[in-house]
């Protein structure tokens, strides 16, 4: 049962939230069978500390998706710009030439063949 406990809290340290989650379900199944309180308390305890903290990395993610809708959004905004003020920019692979095209070098029609 103690394992369990060490486990999960190493799991915690480095990150991996689910891992101890589950170690410590673990530990709160085997404390529930033993008549032992005090192992029954300490895994509840585990259990909303790994909850807590998993509540503030979802808060965290949910405020980076909030500002990377922002930049997207803004992102948006300055192409549309750009594409109005240039207007070869929007046509894509086939882009406006204007005047005709340039022979290669050495190649025009004065050269002696």
């Amino acid at each position: 049962m103690r394992a369990y406990a060490g486990l999960g809290a190493c799991s915690r340290q480095v990150g991996e939230l689910t891992t101890a989650l589950n170690y410590y379900q673990q530990y709160l199944s085997i404390a529930l069978k033993l008549p032992d309180n005090t192992a029954v308390s300490k895994a509840y305890c585990c259990l909303g500390n790994i909850n807590q903290v998993m509540c503030k990395v979802i808060s965290f993610l949910c405020k980076v998706i909030s500002f990377l809708r922002k930049v997207i959004t803004f992102l948006r905004k300055v192409v549309a710009v750009e594409i109005s003020n240039n207007p070869t920019l929007g046509a894509g692979s086939t882009a406006r030439r204007t005047g005709s095209p340039q022979e290669p070098p050495g190649q025009g029609s004065g050269a002696a063949g």
